[in-house]
């Protein structure tokens, strides 16, 4: 998707709460979390696995008591898309935008992201959550407030203990304290080849257990190398899609190409 969509220049109206980028798929699946206040694909993903795959027919592991039935969708060329949203009125900041936007029709590569910076958020959304640092992780108290009416997840279910406020029980894929300064220390003394990353003792603060201030090239070198060592504490059904995870990033930007995995 081009920047005007995400932004949702003009795709509010059509949507109204569901305010994202599948708006020719007629979203059927959006919903928006009722505590969290955010529009949630959570469900709608699975539509684009193989009729064969089992998490189609998973019940208890996504949105509880529901399976998915529907096929994939097909593949919109860019002038489909562009006839779809051509009539919606939006407006130009720059004469450059608005040809761009006009000429999008006509595009083979309809976007072109960055890869660096989408590992760089997939590797802080996951080290955020795993290590439980408050100020960021998406495994807040609405979260699981949300949890509960969504999902089939007892075990991450706030719990009624007798106190004021319900208590938030810790999940299985975030470190313990101990954990969290063990983790912090080995990266505050890694020692990794010269001119490979920058110093990464810099970015560990102790006294809080986390990291700050990664820049892209360092999320990429401790996503792809460091990730499956950092978290080999973690439970092994947790761990290893986390490792799985690093592997795709490492293919994906490799210099060699392997023809056995193009599509």
């Amino acid at each position: 998707m081009t920047f005007w969509l995400i932004e949702c220049c003009f795709v509010g109206p059509l949507l109204g709460d569901l305010d994202a980028p599948y708006v020719w798929n007629k979203l059927r699946h959006s919903f928006t979390l009722k505590h969290y206040h955010k529009v949630s694909y959570f469900y709608y993903h699975r539509q684009f696995l193989p009729l064969d795959h089992p998490y189609k027919r998973n019940k208890n592991s996504f949105k509880k008591r529901c399976v998915e039935t529907s096929p994939l969708p097909p593949r919109m060329s860019s002038l489909n898309m562009w006839n779809r949203v051509a009539h919606l009125p939006f407006s130009y900041d720059l004469e450059e935008e608005e040809e761009e936007i006009h000429g999008y029709g006509t595009y083979i590569l309809r976007h072109n992201i960055d890869v660096l910076h989408t590992e760089r958020n997939v590797f802080m959304n996951v080290f955020d959550i795993a290590m439980d640092i408050n100020d960021r992780t998406m495994d807040t108290y609405k979260a699981r407030m949300d949890i509960a009416k969504i999902c089939n997840r007892k075990e991450l279910e706030l719990k009624d203990i007798g106190r004021v406020k319900l208590f938030n029980p810790k999940a299985a894929y975030a470190l313990t304290k101990s954990q969290k300064v063990a983790n912090c220390k080995w990266v505050k003394e890694l020692k990794l080849p010269d001119g490979y990353a920058s110093n990464l003792s810099r970015y560990v603060d102790l006294n809080q257990g986390k990291l700050h201030g990664m820049k892209s090239h360092n999320c990429h070198v401790f996503k792809q190398r460091l990730l499956p060592i950092a978290f080999d504490s973690l439970p092994k059904h947790i761990w290893k899609p986390l490792v799985e995870l690093s592997h795709y990033f490492r293919d994906l930007t490799s210099t060699t190409v392997n023809v056995e995995k193009l599509i």
